[in-house]
């Protein structure tokens, strides 16, 4: 693959701002941990009124940038049809960044060290230099790490599941529907809108929703993606037929079997796993 070919490779994109606080919560808070508690860059020398607080504060550089990143990345993705590539993350980490370090920057010279002037260029390429970039080289990838391997819709469902129900919601205000985890079916994307398939009152029933298949995988993190345009619950699989060519997946309840494309074939071992 060339470079080309890489950076427009998509990327999952998680547009719950719930997720997206969480993580950034999490991110900013181990910063301030490691400030204030491990003493990097000497802060153990740093003596002022409030001292815990005011370097406790640098935390909130770290999630304002975050959340405002987040608000620009959904107005771009809708803009891009929806999809999200590796070049459109490696923009909006470095604008992040560049956001961070330089709220970082003001907030170390008017709160922390109480200068109201001697502002520089030079003085912002120091600070970034020897105590932002370094700083971030740890919180970054953590965040992105987070971030990506969806551990936080994962451990949120894996509570939600105590009580057996989940609510998916689409773009519009309306589109909400509140249903047992074991009761989905599958989903399946046509256009702009996902059909959910789930069993009511012992029969089968469908709500159509406004959204992207990946939300709907984001919103049911232990559904399986066997197609581009299909989401299961592996709990309701009875059997796998057909080939490496051509694959099937006949489902509990379901009178219409699923395709499964050659793209997601290595998600049949979760499925054989589960079944």
């Amino acid at each position: 693959m060339n470079l080309f070919g890489f950076l427009n490779k998509e990327l999952r994109f998680d547009r719950s701002w719930l997720h997206i606080s969480i993580n950034a919560l999490l991110t900013g808070s181990l910063l301030a941990y490691i400030i204030v508690f491990l003493d990097p860059f000497d802060t153990h020398e740093y003596q002022a009124s409030y001292r815990i607080v005011k370097l406790a504060g640098y935390a909130l550089w770290i999630i304002f940038p975050i959340l405002i990143s987040h608000r620009l990345n959904l107005f771009f993705y809708k803009r891009s049809e929806k999809k999200w590539r590796i070049k459109d993350e490696l923009i909006s980490v470095v604008l992040t960044v560049l956001a961070i370090l330089t709220c970082s920057y003001f907030y170390n010279m008017w709160i922390v060290n109480e200068v109201y002037s001697q502002h520089s260029i030079s003085g912002f390429y120091r600070f970034s230099l020897y105590f932002g970039l370094p700083a971030l080289s740890l919180i970054i990838p953590l965040f992105l790490f987070i971030r990506h391997s969806h551990i936080i819709p994962k451990v949120l469902h894996s509570l939600r599941s105590k009580n057996q129900y989940v609510e998916l919601t689409g773009d519009l205000s309306s589109d909400r529907i509140k249903l047992n985890i074991h009761h989905f079916f599958y989903a399946k994307a046509q256009g702009n809108y996902v059909e959910i398939y789930y069993q009511e009152h012992n029969k089968q029933n469908k709500t159509l929703i406004r959204t992207t298949l990946s939300s709907i995988h984001d919103q049911i993190p232990n559904a399986v993606q066997v197609h581009r345009s299909f989401l299961i619950n592996p709990e309701k699989v009875l059997r796998l037929e057909g080939n490496s060519r051509k694959r099937i997946v006949i489902l509990k309840g379901v009178t219409n079997p699923i395709p499964v494309s050659h793209t997601y074939a290595e998600n049949l071992t979760r499925i054989k796993e589960v079944s």
